[in-house]
């Protein structure tokens, strides 16, 4: 009886599209970003055509062929930076996790963050990965309710900081519709990598680790985080062309960026102040027989939420007069300016809404609603 021959096992070089992780499916949980970020970092070092640069590449083909204004030398040349940089990022930065309850609290105190200059000492490291567990949402997209952005990466360049937005590869956009220029020109490769030659598709359209680069924005050190820093002047120097044009439509696309990047200073504001609490986590264990790599970066999850402060009931003296209420009310959150000797100058202090009254007395305006966890 001859032995059957057997055929070398030829390697999957078509990662699979990954499912969605934790309990919600845009967002992985706390002690799962050690194992994305060390994928991510995998893919960013990657110089084959599995990896980051060649990604990102042919993504800009794809753009260049269906947009007009777009130059394919920029694209070619800004790939091998950009996934540099990102690698350089993702293998220093330090790791963040936003709890649901601080996101909701950040979107509300972002709306009334105006006429502040970020600093550098705001920033809670130099370079971060920071994952949201519920997503922001990128409004300036044609998605219902804006397009998810679940994680953000940072680094320091010069007097800015710059930061990445990301994400995630299971949310899909709406039937129609490209969105953003990389994430939906990744889905639609994706969907059409059959009817579209070899060399035109990626082999990997939607990155194994779980998450597409959305686009960066640069924010200066000493600038208001409420301005727009591009559109306005990209308007101002040019001529418009009509329906369709680049300017505009990148103009527009800076001015969507304010809100974004107004979420994310009030995210850092918050970390820093007494209403948060911070918790380091331990990464999940690794899988059987797997190896950490000798160089891997720190697997630390600093999981950041809000910090629920039970005030003492006000002792009175026999010398003031007795006030008696017969409701309770909220006071809503607002920000103070905090004079800082060491900066010479203010900084924002967010004011946590709270109740005030008696606690057994009704609630103006409606039913008591218990936000923080105790």
């Amino acid at each position: 009886m001859s032995k059957r021959s057997k055929k070398p096992q030829r390697r999957n070089q078509i990662p699979a599209r990954p499912s969605p992780v934790g309990p919600n499916k845009l967002a992985p949980t706390a002690r799962d970003v050690p194992r994305i970020r060390e994928r991510m970092l995998e893919w960013a070092e990657d110089r084959s055509r599995f990896g980051a640069r060649a990604w990102l590449g042919k993504i800009g083909e794809a753009i260049v062929r269906a947009k007009p204004g777009e130059k394919p030398e920029e694209w070619q040349q800004s790939a091998t930076t950009t996934a540099q940089r990102w690698a350089k990022t993702l293998r220093t930065g330090e790791l963040f996790y936003v709890a649901e309850a601080l996101t909701t609290l950040t979107r509300h105190a972002a709306e009334s963050l105006t006429g502040y200059d970020l600093h550098p000492e705001d920033l809670p490291a130099e370079t971060g990965v920071m994952f949201y567990a519920d997503p922001l949402r990128d409004t300036g997209a044609p998605d219902p309710g804006g397009l998810p952005i679940t994680l953000i990466t940072w680094a320091i360049h010069g007097n800015s900081v710059l930061i990445d937005f990301w994400t995630p590869t299971s949310h899909r956009r709406t039937p129609g519709t490209v969105g953003f220029l990389i994430p939906g020109f990744a889905h639609l490769l994706g969907d059409n990598r059959r009817k579209l030659p070899k060399h035109a598709v990626p082999p990997n359209p939607l990155p194994n680790h779980g998450f597409l680069y959305q686009r960066s924005v640069a924010l200066p050190f000493g600038a208001p985080v409420d301005a727009d820093h591009i559109g306005g002047e990209m308007i101002e120097e040019h001529e418009c062309s009509g329906e369709g044009c680049p300017v505009c439509y990148y103009a527009d696309l800076a001015r969507d960026t304010t809100r974004l990047q107004k979420l994310i200073v009030a995210t850092w504001l918050l970390m820093g102040q007494t209403i948060t609490l911070e918790t380091p986590l331990e990464p999940r264990p690794l899988g059987t027989g797997a190896r950490p790599r000798p160089d891997a970066p720190p697997q630390l999850v600093r999981y950041i939420e809000l910090r629920a402060v039970k005030r003492p009931p006000r002792a009175q003296t026999g010398d003031e007069p007795s006030r008696i209420y017969q409701h309770s009310w909220v006071v809503r959150g607002h920000w103070r300016r905090q004079w800082y000797p060491s900066r010479d100058a203010h900084r924002p202090l967010w004011i946590a809404p709270h109740v005030a009254g008696p606690d057994d007395a009704p609630l103006i305006g409606g039913d008591r609603i218990n936000i923080l966890r105790r």
